[in-house]
């Protein structure tokens, strides 16, 4: 119980960004905290949203690998070396380093209306939000 609670005392992640590129929602992801992250079919993404006309939803997306999300999925498009996005990670491919950033495509059905306000959370396996 002492390693998992240190291991969670050093995660921290920091939505940095999220836009919609219809169909999908492609949301930033920073890894400000001292751990290595992955085991992303592990992550828990939950969205709240409205769609419509002004229907509230809320939705637990599935993990995918596919760099094409299908409905209600989400999957890690890419992972960047910093913030300037500038530059796609070269160690320790498909691992969310210190410092790095990721960008997430998720796709929901039904789609969230023009204009609306929404939330994303996600947490790592190790119970970080």
């Amino acid at each position: 119980m002492v390693k998992a609670a240190e291991e969670m005392a050093r995660t921290d992640i920091v939505v940095t960004g999220a836009q919609i590129q219809a169909p999908f929602v492609e949301v930033l992801v920073l890894n400000s905290g001292k751990v290595h992250l992955a085991q992303f079919p592990s992550w828990d993404v939950l969205v709240q949203y409205y769609y419509g006309n002004s229907t509230y939803g809320i939705c637990s997306l599935s993990y995918t690998e596919n760099i094409i999300p299908s409905d209600n999925e989400w999957t890690v498009a890419s992972i960047y070396a910093d913030n300037s996005l500038s530059q796609q990670e070269v160690f320790d491919p498909g691992i969310l380093s210190p410092g790095e950033v990721m960008l997430i495509k998720l796709k929901l059905d039904p789609q969230p209306g023009a204009g609306t306000i929404n939330r994303v959370t996600l947490s790592s396996p190790n119970g970080v939000v």
